[in-house]
């Protein structure tokens, strides 16, 4: 799944909103897939961002946040989504 980059879109945004978030995992860590974010991903030296996303009720610090082939963002999670 190919994830929206609004990064692009709206650089200097700090909220948004995502229409859908899957929990997976990305090696070892625990992540979460969203069908869009403004986290950029690590890439070209530069660092992946980190932040917090708001899923309901419940808080997740991003510690990382990848990319793959796909164009699949992965937001890495301290703990289980």
């Amino acid at each position: 799944m190919s994830t929206a980059k609004l990064y692009w879109e709206l650089p200097f945004a700090l909220r948004f909103e995502a229409e859908s978030a899957t929990a997976t995992m990305y090696g070892e860590r625990r992540a979460l897939v969203l069908a869009s974010t403004l986290f950029y991903p690590e890439g070209g030296g530069q660092l992946g961002d980190t932040g917090v996303l708001r899923v309901g009720d419940h808080e997740l610090r991003v510690a990382d946040t990848q990319i793959d082939e796909a164009g699949t963002i992965f937001h890495l999670v301290d703990r289980e989504p």
